[in-house]
C-alpha cells in the first residue's frame, strides 16, 4: 500500500451517535442540532427556508467589500440648508447662521446673503483741485485718442 493512501476508518457508531458527537465537539445542544428529517412538516420546511434566507442577508451584509485605498468610498451628498452662511460687508466678516429664525434675525439686523455688495462704497469726497487735475487729464486723453 502507497504511504499517500488513507487507510479507511469505519466508524461503529449509529448516525444518531455520530451527530451527538460532532454536537459535543462543536459545543451544541444535541437538541439544538438541525438535521435532515423526512418527517417535517410544510410549514416547518417553509420556517427554514426563511431562517436560512434570514441568515445568508446578514451574511452579505455583513461581508467584507473591498476598496481602493487610493480612493476610499464617499458618502453620498445630502443637501442641508444649514448652516447658512451670512455676510456683513461693513465691518467685512461673515459668520453661519444654524436655523431658519437665527438666518432671519441676522438678515433684519443688516447681514447679506450675497458675498459681495451689490454697489461698491463711495470713495472719499475729491477735492476741487483733484477734480480739475482729473478733467485736464481727461482731455489730455482725448487729444490723444483724435490723432
Amino acid at each position: 500500500m502507497p504511504i499517500n493512501e488513507f487507510r479507511a476508518h469505519y466508524s461503529n457508531l449509529t448516525p444518531q451517535q455520530q451527530r451527538e458527537a460532532m454536537a459535543s465537539i462543536y459545543g451544541l445542544d444535541t437538541r439544538s442540532v438541525m438535521t435532515p428529517t423526512p418527517d417535517l412538516t410544510y410549514e416547518q420546511r417553509v420556517a427554514l427556508r426563511q431562517a436560512l434566507d434570514i441568515l445568508d442577508q446578514k451574511d452579505a451584509a455583513h461581508s467584507r467589500r473591498e476598496f481602493d485605498l487610493a480612493k476610499p468610498p464617499v458618502p453620498p451628498y445630502v443637501y442641508r440648508e444649514f448652516p447658512f452662511l451670512l455676510y456683513n460687508h461693513q465691518t467685512k466678516e461673515s459668520k453661519p447662521a444654524h436655523n431658519y429664525e437665527e438666518k432671519q434675525q441676522m438678515l433684519a439686523d443688516g447681514w447679506s446673503v450675497d458675498p459681495f455688495p451689490a454697489e461698491p462704497p463711495p470713495g472719499p469726497p475729491l477735492t476741487a483741485e483733484e477734480r480739475t487735475a482729473i478733467e485736464e487729464i481727461d482731455r489730455k486723453l482725448e487729444k490723444r485718442r483724435r490723432v
